[in-house]
C-alpha cells in the first residue's frame, strides 16, 4: 500500500477502529467516548457561533493533525511488513537496518501511489 493510500486509510478510520477495539477495553473506552463527545459539541458549538473561524482554528488544524500522525506511522508499518511480529518500540532501529535495500526509486514510487 502506498504512503497516500495508507495515510488517508488510517484517518479515515481512526475513530471507528479506537470505538471497535475499546469493546474489548471498556475501561479505556469510556474516556475515549466522553472526550470525544466533548470535543464534538465544543466545535459543534463553536461552528455555529463562527463558521469560519471554528473551520480555520479548530477543523483544519484538527484534521491536519490526524492526516498528519497517519502519516508519520507509514516507515514503521512498512517495516513492520517486512518482519511481522517485531514490536512497535523496535520498528525505527529494524527500517534503520533495511533502509540500504531500499531503493530510492522504488520508495518515491511507494510514496506517490
Amino acid at each position: 500500500m502506498g504512503m497516500l493510500k495508507y495515510t488517508l486509510n488510517v484517518a479515515l478510520t481512526a475513530y471507528n477502529r479506537g470505538y471497535r477495539v475499546g469493546k474489548d477495553y471498556p475501561k479505556q473506552q469510556q474516556p475515549f467516548l466522553l472526550y470525544s463527545a466533548i470535543t464534538l459539541f465544543i466545535v459543534t458549538g463553536l461552528t455555529i457561533f463562527n463558521p469560519v473561524g471554528a473551520l480555520f482554528v479548530f477543523i483544519l488544524p484538527m484534521i491536519s493533525s490526524l492526516l498528519f500522525t497517519a502519516w508519520t506511522t507509514y516507515d514503521h508499518h512498512a517495516a513492520h511488513h517486512y518482519k511481522q511480529g517485531v514490536h512497535w518500540s523496535e520498528l525505527p532501529e529494524l527500517h534503520e537496518q533495511i533502509k540500504h535495500k531500499i531503493s530510492l526509486a522504488e520508495s518515491f514510487t511507494q510514496k506517490l501511489s
